[in-house]
Formats: structure tokens, C-alpha cells, sequence
């Protein structure tokens, strides 16, 4: 876990050291608490209490220390703070409601309104944000905000989204600012996979990992990376463009305007196009040629068609090859898979993946890298995107001094 601090200008920061260690222990002491973070006996009670008293955290028993005494245990209030995730794709966007430990209590998904622009797509978040927080049936003082997870471009500072290629028509569009005003929350705007990854930190504590990356495919393909314990975000807030390494320059066009981008390989798209291709070859599939997709596919690679099942495993291995890079790259010790494209055939993924990591990484004889799929499997994305406000409100970082905390 992270080190706290006894300097009393950055009360805030040592709060989140001490909550995240609550939330990530799931009943702790104080003690406890002062021994894994360096802060002060003292320091960590005064905090305790101050978290008591905002109703984040409640004492759930005793547990007996070595000497034998007994230790009052902490454990996060789930109940006490919520937020709302916003998943926007192409084809689909996706909702939930999460609780303070992470714990979707609420969702729902709708088509995505691509084809009437932007704005008709913000007035759908918004009347569907409204219905999820009635059924939900939550305190409306209890909810932090929205976070809304979308392909970048983007400026995540302004929450402002930049002509991403899989949503036509979105033009420098204030998406923050415009659902802000009409939810009358507060919005956070993040990169689909940048959101992902956060929302895998948080929900299943520090995993024992200080350095992940989290590759997120719908319908396109992006990276969130958490380096020593913080997000990587870049200059421009738009790293993690893993979608667009280039395999072969002479490759098949991509959206973004470029040719060979690895999201033109082995994004979904890709992977249907091919499909539809071998299939008008005159190729035996139990496929249909008409109305094909991705879900379609997927079911019948695991049914075991050949065609779906090899060009799958085929999607599954460039990948493989891109993620090798990336590991290179960072030196990340686990890689995380997730987003709807792994729905049906996360398992496939996983296996192939994981088999070119361990043979192709540099020095894989002397390290280990694991690939796993993410616990909030296709709710990835909406789960990364509720996990913004609760990681802006109360994870610890230091240039947060004097903020205020809900």
C-alpha cells in the first residue's frame, strides 16, 4: 500500500492513504493501519474519526492482536457515497451504478443514437441517468456525479471529446459541460480504457500490483496503464492509444486515417469483415452471410466453427503481439483483458494472449506476467467510468492539497 505522511499540510492526502487502506483490507484497525502507512498512532485516529463522523467507514467488531489484545475493526460504508458510470460505444452504451466498495447495485444498456449526432446521444445519457438513479431507488445527496467513458480523443481536464473515429459527428463537443447541465451533476469525462483500468484498481483493491495495464476492446481497442501505483493519463491526456500501434504500414486502412494499426487487425470490425470475406470465398461455416456481427461470431468459435474459431484465435494473437510491445514497453507486471468484445470469448483471448506474453516478452525466462480477463467483465468500461468520481474524491494524490472531500 502507499505511505502516508505526518505533515499536517496534506491532511487530505493522508485521509485517502488511510481510506484506502480501509477499503482495500475490508476490516483493519487503527494500528494496523499506522504500521502499513508510516502515519502516526495518533494521526490515523483523528482520521478515523473524522471518517466516522462523514459516515465512510463503521466499526464492525474486534479482532485480537498477537499480544492478545482486542483491536476495534474497520470496514468501508458501502451505502455511503455512490456514483453513476457511463459507457459510450458506437454500437452501445452501457450504465451502472456502483456503492463506495465498487459493487454494481444498478444497470442498464441502450443502442447507441450514432447516426442523430452528439447531442441526441447526450439527451439519452442524461433522461437514462435519471431513470437508473429512480430505479436504483439510492438518496440522490448520496450520489458524487457521472463519469463518462468514451473513445478519445479527448481533453480529460475539460471534458471535452475530439472527433474519436467510432462516434461520427462528435466535433469538439463539451460533453461534460452539456451533461452537467443537464443532470445537474457533477461529470467527469475520461478515455474508455484510461476509465477501465481505474475502475479495476478500485474495485479489487491494490491486486498486489503496483503497475498494470488494462486493454480495453469494444468496438475499438485502447490501453489504460497505472504506473507505480498512478494512472498514466500523458501530456495531452490521450495515452493509451494502443489501438493504433502500427503493425504494417501497408496494412488495411484504419479509422483514424493511418493503415495497419492494430485495432485494424483485431478489433471486431476487423475480425467480421474477414469473416464475411472467407464466407463469400465459399468457405463452410455455420455462419450466416447475411447479418453478420461480432456476437455472432464469437458464439460460433465457441460452438467450434473453424473459420469463426481461427480468425478469433487469429484477432487473439496479434494482440498477443501488441501487448508484448506494450510490456516491453513498461515493464507492467500483469495485463489486464476487458470490454465487450470479450464477452463471449474472453477464455480464448486469455489463453492465446497469455501464451504469446510468456514466450515473446523480453527476458521471459526471467520474469512473469500474468494475463487475466477483468472481474467486471463486459461492464468494464461503465464500472471505470462510475470509479473516476470515487477515485477523484478519495484516492490519495498529492496535488490535491486542500481539496475539499464529499
Amino acid at each position: 500500500m502507499r505511505s502516508g505522511t505526518n505533515l499536517p499540510r496534506i491532511r487530505h492526502y493522508n485521509e485517502g492513504v488511510v481510506l484506502e487502506a480501509i477499503r482495500v483490507a475490508d476490516g483493519v484497525s487503527r494500528i494496523e493501519i499506522a504500521e502499513r502507512s508510516g502515519l502516526t498512532p495518533q494521526t490515523v485516529s483523528n482520521i478515523v474519526r473524522r471518517l466516522l463522523e462523514l459516515g465512510l467507514v463503521e466499526e464492525v467488531g474486534h479482532s485480537s492482536s498477537g499480544a492478545g489484545r482486542r483491536r476495534v475493526s474497520l470496514r468501508i460504508n458501502p451505502q455511503a457515497r455512490h456514483a453513476v458510470g457511463v459507457q459510450v460505444d458506437g454500437d452501445e452504451t452501457s450504465f451502472v451504478i456502483i456503492d463506495l466498495s465498487g459493487r454494481v447495485i444498478a444497470r442498464s444498456r441502450h443502442p447507441t443514437l450514432s447516426e442523430r449526432g452528439p447531442f441526441a446521444i447526450i439527451n439519452q445519457i442524461a433522461q437514462s441517468v435519471g431513470e437508473l438513479i429512480g430505479e436504483a431507488d439510492v438518496h440522490p445527496e448520496t450520489i458524487l456525479g457521472v463519469g463518462v467513458a468514451c473513445p478519445g480523443p479527448l481533453d480529460h481536464h475539460r471534458g471535452v471529446v475530439f472527433t474519436p473515429p467510432n462516434l461520427p459527428g462528435w466535433h469538439e463537443v463539451t460533453l461534460a459541460h452539456e451533461l452537467t447541465n443537464k443532470t445537474g451533476y457533477p461529470v467527469i469525462v475520461d478515455n474508455d480504457a484510461t476509465a477501465a483500468a481505474i475502475g479495476e484498481r478500485w474495485t479489487n483493491g491494490e491486486r498486489g500490483v503496483h503497475s498494470f495495464a488494462f486493454v480495453y476492446m469494444g468496438v475499438g481497442l485502447g490501453a489504460g496503464v497505472f504506473l507505480e501505483d498512478h494512472i498514466y493519463r500523458g501530456t495531452s491526456t490521450n495515452a493509451g492509444e494502443f489501438g493504433h500501434l502500427i503493425l504494417s504500414p501497408d496494412g488495411p486502412k484504419c479509422f483514424c486515417g493511418s493503415r495497419g494499426c492494430l485495432e485494424a487487425f483485431c478489433a471486431p470490425r476487423a475480425i467480421v469483415t474477414t469473416v464475411s470475406r472467407r464466407l463469400e470465398a465459399g468457405e463452410a461455416s455455420s455462419l450466416p452471410s447475411e447479418g453478420l456481427d461480432f456476437d455472432k461470431v464469437s458464439r460460433a468459435a465457441l460452438e467450434g466453427d473453424e473459420v469463426a474459431r481461427q480468425e478469433v484465435e487469429r484477432s487473439a494473437f496479434l494482440l498477443g503481439c501488441g501487448v508484448v510491445g506494450l510490456v516491453n514497453l513498461l515493464d507492467v507486471e500483469l495485463v489486464v483483458l476487458g470490454g465487450s468484445a470479450f464477452r463471449h470469448v474472453g477464455d480464448i483471448y486469455r489463453t492465446v494472449v497469455t501464451d504469446v506474453v510468456q514466450n515473446r516478452i523480453i527476458a521471459h525466462d526471467r520474469r512473469a506476467v500474468r494475463v487475466e480477463l477483468s472481474t467486471a467483465g463486459e461492464d468494464a468500461g461503465a464500472v471505470g467510468a462510475a470509479s473516476l468520481l470515487l477515485d477523484a474524491t478519495y484516492s490519495p494524490r498529492l496535488g490535491a492539497h486542500g481539496k475539499a472531500r464529499v
